[in-house]
């Protein structure tokens, strides 16, 4: 099984995107990498897709073979972009906590 992990950070706002040849999309694994990013300080947005099958499902171009497939990718990145955001103007609003007492 080939499989390829990209992350993507915006404003402390991640993707975590797994392209894999298998039938359950890197599900399992995308669990335990959001405990992992959540640790980094990062946030991972609630909203999740599996891509089963990735090889078949989106072309060598990028473009994707199933119109719901296409609607959940594009409600993941609004829940990414709305992440980013609202992060984005609360840390203008107020600086974070400082991660250790000295």
């Amino acid at each position: 099984m080939c499989w390829e992990l990209t992350l993507i950070v915006c404003f402390s706002s991640t993707i975590i995107v797994f392209s894999v040849t298998g039938q359950f999309g890197g599900a399992r694994s995308a669990v335990q990498l959001r405990v992992y990013v959540g640790c980094l300080g990062m946030l991972a947005v609630p909203k999740q897709v599996a891509v089963p099958l990735a090889h078949q499902a989106i072309t060598p171009e990028g473009v994707t073979t199933d119109q719901k497939l296409s609607g959940e990718l594009d409600a993941l990145l609004q829940h990414v972009y709305w992440a980013a955001r609202a992060v984005k103007a609360y840390s203008n609003r107020e600086a974070p906590p400082p991660w250790s007492p000295s």
